[in-house]
């Protein structure tokens, strides 16, 4: 498939739809969680979600920036890498689990009013996790936009079988975080077996090829993981510093935003075939992302006008505390929307080390000021300190994007093909 032929707008409208679906049924599974276990347990499930959604990007050691570029780009051979991927992302999930639980053993306090039981359930299922984060890049990168969409719409909606279940059998959030661990082992050995009929070969798991892997997503690894700690850690600091409960207001704020989030995704995800094969990735990515610059205003506008009647028709009352919030969060869920379509470049391209170590600090920074801001104000505050901190993220990202772009250009006119670190790409015979 050349890319001429490959639509990014046909592929961001499929993942677009199938992803929204995935939401819409995950929507379903907060309401019925928020219902049943009211804030407390809604907190709880958000908690444990965003650390492994954390652990995930922690554990994977940049791997992922690299597979649509050594399958692509360098076309490795299929087998090699699709073993070593899988087999290193199951490893280190169950590293990362091993460490998690040896830290639960030594400081059990250090979860707060979390369920020790809930947490031990999650962490058994990182493995997993870990294997569905990376299989996501995988899909990609066949082209798989609409069998990845009909695998998360069907994830998402065992997960809201779980919230059934638990909830029909009147059991704790315990019992419910048990069942939906559960249904991750199951997806991760199904997203396994897909990828093993779109490559019947065989696979092997290449020491060398792990280091490659390793060597070259690095950069992407310590800006990937800082840019998730400035999503997701919201939610931690929510939980750990004001009470379960508290996050789950919050997580009621940060599910809408999820909403634009879910529109920049599915650009950036559907982006990387064509920018990994793209003879001028840079202009191209400035193209997409200024497409995606209007569209994200209007998602939020629209999000704005029904939030506070929604809020209160589905979730009841003692969640109206997530509309204000849902309102201060809004600047940097905007700049988060645009920093995934350009983050796509970095994926297939190579990540400055310079942007890497800035958004790392940006990262520790804002970590620091969410604390701040719940101690000294609630929920608004940690809002209004998360906000701010990626809004400043992302201006340092686009900085950074435009002198790295500067240079491109400067050694296009010198007769120098493509970045210093990264080969020229080839089409796919």
């Amino acid at each position: 498939m050349t890319p001429g032929r490959y639509s990014v707008a046909r592929d961001a409208a499929i993942t677009a739809l199938g992803r929204g679906t995935g939401m819409f049924v995950s929507l379903l599974a907060g309401i019925a969680v928020a219902r049943v276990w009211g804030p407390e347990g809604k907190g709880i499930v958000s908690f444990l979600s965003a650390g492994a959604a954390l652990a995930a990007r922690l554990g994977a050691l940049g791997i992922e920036a690299g597979v649509g570029h050594f399958l692509l780009v360098r076309r490795r051979d299929h087998g090699r890498c699709l073993g070593t991927i899988f087999a290193s992302a199951s490893g280190a999930g169950a590293a990362v689990a091993l460490v998690g639980a040896c830290v639960l053993l030594w400081r059990p306090g250090s979860i707060g009013s979390v369920p020790a039981e809930a947490v031990l359930a999650q962490l058994a299922a990182l493995p997993a996790s870990f294997v569905l984060f990376i299989g996501a890049y995988v899909f990609f990168a066949f082209g798989k936009a609409l069998s990845f969409s009909v695998f998360d719409a069907s994830y998402r909606a065992m997960l809201l079988a779980a919230v059934g279940i638990a909830a029909l059998a009147a059991t704790t959030v315990t019992t419910l975080v048990i069942l939906q661990a559960a249904t991750v082992v199951v997806f991760a050995i199904m997203a396994v077996a897909m990828a093993k009929r779109w490559f019947p070969g065989p696979w092997h798991v290449s020491v060398a090829l792990l280091r490659e892997l390793t060597a070259y997503g690095s950069r992407y690894y310590v800006y990937s993981l800082a840019r998730c700690v400035l999503t997701y850690g919201s939610l931690l600091v929510a939980t750990l510093t004001l009470g379960p409960a508290e996050g789950g207001i919050f997580s009621i704020a940060v599910m809408l935003g999820e909403v634009v989030l879910l529109t920049a995704s599915s650009i950036g995800l559907s982006f990387i075939r064509p920018v990994a094969l793209a003879e001028d990735p840079w202009n191209r990515t400035l193209r997409f992302a200024m497409s995606t610059l209007w569209v994200l205003p209007l998602v939020l506008l629209a999000l704005a006008a029904v939030a506070r009647p929604g809020i209160e028709l589905v979730y009841g009352d003692r969640f109206l505390g997530a509309w204000p919030v849902f309102l201060l969060l809004a600047p940097g869920l905007m700049a988060l929307g645009l920093e995934q379509v350009i983050a796509t470049l970095f994926i297939t391209r190579g990540t400055p080390w310079r942007l890497s170590i800035l958004v790392a600090a940006v990262s520790v920074a804002g970590v620091a000021t969410m604390v701040l801001g719940a101690r000294g104000g609630g929920l608004n505050g940690l809002a209004i300190a998360t906000s701010v901190s990626q809004v400043i993220a992302v201006l340092v990202i686009g900085h950074q994007f435009f002198i790295a772009r500067n240079l491109h250009v400067a050694q296009a006119s010198e007769g120098v093909s493509g970045l210093a670190t990264v080969p020229a790409p080839t089409l796919l015979e």
